[in-house]
């Protein structure tokens, strides 16, 4: 009888994870799909622009031991360690690698959206919204910082919406710090989102110690 008990707890619970991780599974496969797709139509072409030149300049002078003041260091950086692993498909390789944050990026609006309550119906169609949006994930075949930026900017909605509504807040919260200083050497643009991560971390700090006090 426990034995069967069991086997219908474990049934129950790999159904419950099913319906959660199917659908968005399906989502991310049709992203990276559409995403082939139009690539193929396109001829796989990667866009190189005059900035993009920049990021390899300012990646010699990082190696170099100085600081390129036009250039925050993570993208060149990124950009050297391309070339490290294989110099005549750089560009493939920072775009594959951008590509594949971008899909890590999906499951993350997912889980914003889960996160703060929405029913289910709508938040699979604006994850669904996101992935597909050619305008979003395109950004990937650019020699830019534009991909990432977009990526990182769905981790960070992520982690501001399990800090304040999820089960491991505190947990949560600690990733902010790192994340955000990744981002700003990545974009200095996005030195604006010191408040938010501010008022968010004092807001959580608060709230769990004003739990502690009524436990």
């Amino acid at each position: 009888i426990k034995q069967k008990s069991f086997s219908r707890q474990y049934e129950m619970v790999f159904n419950e994870q099913a319906k959660r991780t199917l659908p968005l599974s399906a989502i991310v496969v049709a992203s990276l799909l559409l995403y082939i797709f139009l690539s193929t139509i396109n001829g796989f072409k990667i866009g190189v622009f005059d900035d993009s030149g920049s990021y390899f300049l300012a990646a010699d002078e990082y190696m170099r031991g100085k600081i390129d003041f036009l250039r925050t260091p993570l993208y060149p950086l990124i950009c050297r360690f391309a070339v490290w692993l294989s110099a005549p498909n750089v560009f493939t390789i920072i775009v594959v690698m951008q590509e594949a944050v971008f899909l890590c990026s999906i499951v993350a609006i997912f889980n914003t959206i889960a996160t703060l309550g929405i029913g289910r119906k709508i938040t699979l169609f604006v994850t669904a919204a996101y992935a597909l949006c050619p305008l979003l994930f395109l950004c990937s075949n650019q020699i830019l910082t534009e991909s990432l930026a977009i990526s990182f900017s769905a981790f960070f909605a992520c982690a501001i919406a399990n800090t304040l509504f999820g089960k491991h807040q505190m947990t949560t919260a600690a990733t902010m710090p790192p994340l955000l200083f990744l981002m700003i050497m990545l974009r200095p643009f996005f030195v604006c989102f010191i408040p938010v991560t501010a008022i968010v971390l004092l807001y959580s700090l608060y709230v769990n110690r004003s739990n502690i006090r009524h436990t």
